[in-house]
């Protein structure tokens, strides 16, 4: 699958960055909801900031991406989102996607399987949630 990351606000409270070009710059005074320095998440994130000279300021530094998805929901921050997870949000005007001059590569999500699990009934339910 292929992960659409953007940097995704809630909608009341950043209102006024909805219908703004965001340059790179301001990014660093702009409150952030991170994922741990040790999550996949955090490091694409951290080496897309590096590449773009950014240094983003930490509101909130949480362990999972679902806590993270939840405090940018609740308008604590802003995070680095996988869009394909809150279309209902984004279609409902609950989140917005920040227009901003830094372009976010997609990225690719593996699962290897060990050929042993395969008949695996609770691995293949959790695959096709993937999916």
């Amino acid at each position: 699958e292929e992960a659409n990351q953007q940097f995704v606000a809630n909608s009341k409270i950043y209102s006024s960055l909805a219908n703004k070009k965001i340059k790179k710059e301001e990014l660093s005074n702009l409150p952030f909801v991170l994922q741990s320095p040790l999550s996949s998440s955090r490091k694409f994130l951290d080496k897309l900031c590096k590449k773009y000279k950014i240094n983003l300021k930490e509101n909130y530094e949480l362990e999972s991406y679902d806590l993270t998805l939840e405090f940018v929901k609740a308008g604590l921050g802003i995070g680095l989102i996988n869009t394909n997870h809150i279309k209902k949000e984004l279609e409902n005007n609950k989140l917005f996607i920040l227009n901003t001059d830094i372009d976010i590569p997609k990225r690719k999500i593996n699962i290897d399987i060990n050929k042993k699990e395969k008949d695996n009934k609770y691995l293949n339910e959790f695959i096709s949630y993937l999916k």
